[in-house]
Order: C-alpha cells, then structure tokens, then sequence
C-alpha cells in the first residue's frame, strides 16, 4: 500500500483493514457511502453559514 494515501493521523494497518472493508463492499454501497458522507458536509457546512450569517435567507445559505 502506498503511505502517501493513509493519512497522518491513521496507522497503516488500520488504512488496510478499512481499504479492504471498502474492497469489500459493492458499488452500490460504495456509491451510498458517498452519498451519505456529501450529504453529511453540506449539512455542516450549511449550519456553519447560518451559524455565522443568521440574516441569510434558504436561497442564500
């Protein structure tokens, strides 16, 4: 496994064990996961610009 992909705060055997989880797991999974994690970030970053922009409307959050 090349370490420039594992991040620094992640031991190497804990990035195989999880790239071989996602090996694992089907497209379609995959595909769900990311989902999920795209949907996650646009609402933390949603709640960010309302938290520091409370005067913003839906249309410019």
């Amino acid at each position: 496994m090349n370490s420039n992909i594992v991040p620094k705060d992640t031991t190497l055997e804990a990035a195989r064990i999880q790239f071989l989880i996602l090996r694992k797991l089907g497209m379609e999974e995959r595909a769900k996961m990311a989902i999920e994690m795209s949907d996650g970030l646009r609402a933390t970053v949603e709640s960010g610009v309302r938290h520091r922009h409370p005067e913003y409307n839906d249309n410019m959050v």
